[in-house]
């Protein structure tokens, strides 16, 4: 259950939003991904966050859901919209992948945590 990561998803998924979407900050690199799924296949776990803004919003769904909701619907929603244009025909990965995409990580460097206490704990 990862928090926003780093990747090329946000460019490259198929949205009818008419700009690209962007995840919450923070942002937390593709390896501390990779690192928990290989934890997980190492040590069976039922349940695994990667960093503690998932955390903290599995948190606040489990005391306030309704309140979660809330803010998800009238906050969360909106600022997960970019100012890049994106048409619904734009190229997307959809049914194949795009050509020319072999890089794991995306164009949020300014604002991507390499690491994560919550999830090194």
């Amino acid at each position: 259950m990862p928090s926003s990561i780093n990747t090329p998803f946000f460019a490259k998924a198929r949205t009818r939003l008419g700009v690209e979407p962007k995840g919450l900050a923070p942002f937390y690199n593709p390896r501390l991904v990779a690192t928990a799924i290989l934890y997980a296949a190492e040590h069976p776990v039922r349940e695994l966050v990667v960093s503690g803004a998932g955390r903290a919003l599995i948190f606040g769904k489990q005391v306030a859901p309704g309140l979660v909701e809330k803010l998800t619907e009238r906050w969360f929603f909106n600022s997960q919209h970019s100012t890049i244009p994106k048409t619904e025909t734009a190229p997307d990965n959809l049914f194949q992948p795009l050509e020319h995409q072999n890089s794991s990580e995306g164009r949020f460097h300014s604002l991507t945590r390499d690491s994560s206490i919550y999830s090194w704990l």
